[in-house]
């Protein structure tokens, strides 16, 4: 579901779609969906049954509509939730996830404008890469996330974090995104062994 130029996707296309999916062979197998350059009316298509246990959903370019919850039927099954290339969610909760049972990925840029509650991390089973752009990570946050076992990937850009203290204890940690915080002592990380890569680009402090 791609075009060259960002164009609507109104609630019947996208259904039609989903449809023809659900009859072809590729509805049983693992499933990669990607819709690009698109502004989606409704992710209300997305409330289907789905048979199979590996579905990988990605936004490129998109407008995504302000409730989400529509994707909680597809969350049990979801490995991949990303949003990339200039996608913004204004999501006001992360609720719907609390149905997940295996999300290796989930990659989610806020608009920066509408609080998020950010309570269904808890609930994660341990993906391998997060990054929240612009959501606000207080402490209790910060240490969900970094009791997160098998991460190994993290972006928390412009999250007001101000102490990592708990990101110190993921020594699964490789590469880690801490640009336009508020942290001046980045002394934590020095516990962390296979961290290759850091970005701590534009902090304010």
């Amino acid at each position: 579901m791609a075009e060259a130029e960002r164009r609507p996707l109104s609630e019947a296309e996208l259904t039609a779609c989903i449809n023809a999916l659900r009859k072809s062979p590729c509805w049983s197998q693992p499933l990669i969906l990607i819709v690009a350059n698109r502004a989606l009316e409704s992710l209300d298509p997305f409330r289907t049954q789905y048979v199979n246990d590996q579905l990988c959903l990605e936004f490129r370019n998109c407008t995504l509509p302000p409730d989400p919850s529509p994707l909680k039927a597809a969350v049990p099954y979801l490995t991949d939730l990303a949003c990339y290339n200039g996608t913004t969610v204004s999501w006001a909760s992360l609720d719907f996830l609390n149905t997940v049972n295996h999300l290796n990925i989930l990659v989610l840029t806020f608009d920066g404008s509408t609080a998020v509650d950010l309570s269904a991390l808890d609930g994660l089973e341990s993906p391998t890469r997060l990054y929240l752009a612009n959501a606000s990570i207080n402490q209790g946050t910060l240490s969900v996330i970094g009791g997160i076992e098998r991460l190994e990937t993290l972006g928390l850009p412009n999250g007001g974090i101000t102490d990592i203290t708990p990101l110190a204890r993921r020594g699964s940690l490789t590469e880690l995104n801490l640009s336009q915080n508020l942290i001046s002592d980045f002394s934590p990380l020095e516990q962390l062994p296979r961290l290759r890569r850091l970005d701590s680009s534009k902090n304010h402090t």
